[in-house]
C-alpha cells in the first residue's frame, strides 16, 4: 500500500457525533432481546479455549499488538471451521467495566445485544463483503455510537477505487464460513495487522453500530470492529480526529486546518 493520500481536515475539538434519528440503529428489528438463530447472547458462556481477559491497563492494547496474532490467517481463511477470536469478545469488546469513564451507553445497550456471525447473517440476507456495487463512500452508515470521525475517514478513503480494499487481507467479495477477517492498519506509520472473527453486535435484526451498505455489503461493520479491537473496545472509539483515522487506515500524512 502506498502512503500517498489526501489531507484530512478537523475542527478544534474531538468529534462526538451521533445518529439522532435512531440512537439504537435501524428501526427494522424487534427489541425484545430475543436471540436470533446463529447469535450468541451477551451472557452466554463461550465454549472456547480462550485467553483469559484480565483487568485492562494503560498498556493492554499495546501489549496485544506487540504479541502479534496467534492465528495463521490464510490457513483459517481457506478452511471451513469458524474462527473464534480469543482476545476480543463479549462485554470486554464493548467496554472495560473496571474503568468508570468507560461505563457509558455500552452498559445500557449490553443486556439487549446479541453477537451474530456475519456468515449466518449473510445467509439470511444475501450479503457480500464489498456489496454488489463494490466499496463506495455511501456504503458508510453510522450506528449507535459517536464514531463518525472514523467512519468519515473510511468513507473518504473509499472515494478512490481499490484504496480501501487494500486495508483488508480478505481478497474476495465472499462472506466465508471460516469467519476470519484481517486488516492492515498503521501505528505511527508502522504496519500493524489486526485479525478478528465475524461476530457482530446486533440489536434485534440489525447491526447496532455501523450498518451494512445499501448494496448489502458488510465491510463497514467489520472494519469498525477491527478498529475497535485496535483501540481496545468499541467504547474507546467514541470521539476522535478524522486525520488520525486516515493515518491509521492508510498510513497517509495529514494536515490540520482550523476554521475561525
Amino acid at each position: 500500500m502506498n502512503n500517498n493520500g489526501g489531507a484530512a481536515v478537523r475542527d478544534k475539538n474531538p468529534i462526538y457525533c451521533q445518529d439522532n434519528d435512531d440512537q439504537h440503529g435501524n428501526n427494522d428489528g424487534d427489541r425484545d432481546g430475543n436471540v436470533p438463530e446463529g447469535a450468541m447472547a451477551m451472557g452466554e458462556e463461550i465454549s472456547l479455549a480462550q485467553v483469559s481477559q484480565s483487568t485492562a491497563t494503560c498498556t493492554t492494547t499495546r501489549d496485544r499488538h506487540l504479541a502479534g496474532n496467534s492465528v495463521d490467517f490464510y490457513s483459517v481463511y481457506d478452511g471451513t471451521t469458524p474462527y473464534n477470536d480469543p482476545d476480543f469478545y463479549g462485554t470486554r469488546a464493548l467496554y472495560w467495566p473496571e474503568f468508570a469513564s468507560n461505563i457509558g451507553s455500552m452498559a445500557n445497550y449490553e443486556p439487549n445485544i446479541t453477537w451474530t456471525r456475519a456468515y449466518d447473517f449473510a445467509q439470511r440476507n444475501n450479503n457480500t463483503l464489498w456489496g454488489s456495487d463494490g466499496i463506495a463512500p455511501n456504503d458508510i452508515r453510522q450506528g449507535a455510537i459517536g464514531n463518525c470521525w472514523f467512519l468519515a475517514a473510511a468513507s473518504s478513503l473509499a472515494e478512490v477505487p481499490g484504496r480501501l480494499e487494500q486495508v483488508f487481507l480478505n481478497d474476495t467479495n465472499e462472506i466465508r464460513a471460516s469467519g476470519i477477517y484481517g486488516f492492515n492498519f498503521y501505528a505511527l506509520g508502522v504496519p500493524v495487522t489486526v485479525v478478528i472473527d465475524d461476530y457482530l453486535p446486533m440489536w434485534g435484526s440489525s447491526t447496532l453500530f455501523a450498518k451494512m451498505g445499501p448494496d448489502s455489503g458488510l465491510w463497514g461493520p467489520l472494519l469498525e470492529k477491527a478498529f475497535a479491537k485496535y483501540h481496545g473496545n468499541y467504547e474507546n472509539i467514541v470521539g476522535g480526529w478524522s486525520d488520525y483515522a486516515v493515518r491509521t487506515l492508510h498510513g497517509s500524512p495529514s494536515t490540520t486546518l482550523y476554521h475561525s
